[in-house]
């Protein structure tokens, strides 16, 4: 054997000095690392092209996880306000339905003042009066329970304020009963 060739210290083959690697089992003679032992630590390594694309991949499936995820979030929320929507619009035609007759009967009271038939007018100002303030007084009665059982917030906000509107409409209504019911006097006398 001469000084420019050595032997593999895994197979005995003979490598020249300057091969680097056995040709027989590929094994590094300068370092000793065996060609299996150098692939095992590629594969390991984060820039390894096979991690690499499994890295690629599941951050593609998060993002879609995620994107669905998001959207049926997005589509549940949209749901629950059109619910609650769809519960004060039904509220709203209830309410409308409900000052309603007391519009009609201010509006019964607009003609009887325009016909002249003033004492049927003031007779009839006066009982919706009468019929107005029972109904603030009932209103005003619900809205101070709701205050009171609201210690731990089981009543609504949105109850609270339309009760409140409805307190608000009820004296505006009465005070034009009332404006018609000084017309009504001073035409009358």
């Amino acid at each position: 054997m001469s000084q420019s060739v050595q032997r593999c210290p895994t197979c005995k083959t003979e490598v020249e000095k300057s091969q680097v690697e056995c040709r027989v089992c590929g094994m590094n003679v300068k370092t000793g690392e065996s060609f299996q032992d150098k692939v095992k630590r590629a594969k390991r390594a984060e820039t390894h092209p096979e991690y690499f694309h499994r890295g690629i991949l599941a951050m593609v499936l998060f993002g879609f996880v995620i994107f669905i995820l998001a959207g049926f979030m997005y589509q549940r929320s949209r749901e629950k306000i059109l619910g609650r929507e769809i519960t004060v619009i039904k509220r709203l035609r209830k309410t409308i339905v409900y000052f309603r007759k007391h519009i009609e009967r201010l509006e019964e009271l607009d003609g009887m003042v325009a016909a002249r038939k003033y004492e049927d007018a003031d007779k009839a100002a006066k009982t919706l009066i009468k019929d107005l303030n029972t109904e603030l007084g009932v209103v005003r009665e619900t809205i101070k329970a709701a205050y009171s059982d609201d210690e731990e917030g089981r009543v609504e906000a949105a109850k609270k304020s339309e009760r409140l509107v409805a307190v608000s409409l009820l004296e505006n209504i009465k005070a034009k009963t009332e404006h018609r019911l000084d017309i009504i006097k001073r035409r009358g006398s």
